[in-house]
């Protein structure tokens, strides 16, 4: 099996929930961090022998973006630039 590498622009990983959907049911299996749904469901695939298994008996093996996770790190982020910006014009008016 070959596996491709797809970059995206910034290069950041996110990360990526993958799903076991059988007889119309999900099953959460692990959380994958990768660029893409598509690389996190091959990385998650080609390192977990079950899901290699899952695969041969028709299941399906989904990764969709955890957004909770997501926006939790995105606010971590936005508060320490607010955090820097802050320090910088104390700083500044302090001299």
């Amino acid at each position: 099996m070959k596996i491709y590498r797809i970059a995206q622009e910034k290069g950041v990983k996110k990360p990526y929930k993958i799903f076991r959907l059988a007889h119309g049911q999900e099953k959460f299996i692990v959380r994958v961090w990768a660029f893409s749904s598509e690389q996190a469901r091959l990385f998650a695939i080609s390192t977990m022998s079950v899901l290699k298994d899952y695969l041969n008996m028709g299941y399906e093996i989904v990764a969709r973006l955890d957004e909770e996770k997501w926006n939790e790190i995105e606010r971590a982020n936005i508060a320490e630039k607010e955090l820097k910006d802050k320090q910088i014009q104390d700083a500044w008016w302090q001299d």
